[in-house]
């Protein structure tokens, strides 16, 4: 029976420590996976670098339910256009990336980060 106790303890004290652990996965989109895209040949200097901006989105998940995962991209460039405030002004934005942060709490509670940042330029003449 003392055995029996030892072993629960053993157990219990190797199991405790991945319970209340988390471990993370961060990518970023490098290739330019847009369907918007617009060629402008910037061969003069005819543009100035204004700001950077972003754009974030989160979802989590329990057991697999929940999250929207798939609209998170949708959603961070949509805030990062509306932080952008192009409209009506010869303003373009530049250098999209993407990065995505995956993070899983005790490996049933998944939550995901998604920023869309990029530069915005202004056209001079």
């Amino acid at each position: 029976m003392k055995t029996f106790k030892t072993f629960k303890l053993l157990v219990l004290a190797f199991a405790l420590p991945f319970a209340f652990s988390s471990c993370a996965f961060h990518s970023a989109l490098t290739s330019n996976s847009n369907n918007h895209e617009t060629q402008v040949v910037l061969s003069k200097s005819n543009f100035k670098v204004v700001a950077q901006v972003k754009g974030t989105a989160s979802g989590t998940s329990v057991f697999g339910i929940g999250g929207a995962f798939n609209a998170l991209i949708a959603e961070a460039r949509k805030e990062m256009l509306e932080n952008a405030a192009l409209v009506g002004s010869s303003r373009a934005i530049i250098n999209e990336s993407v990065e995505v942060n995956n993070i899983s709490y005790v490996g049933f509670i998944n939550k995901k980060r998604v920023t869309v940042s990029a530069y915005i330029i202004e056209f001079t003449d």
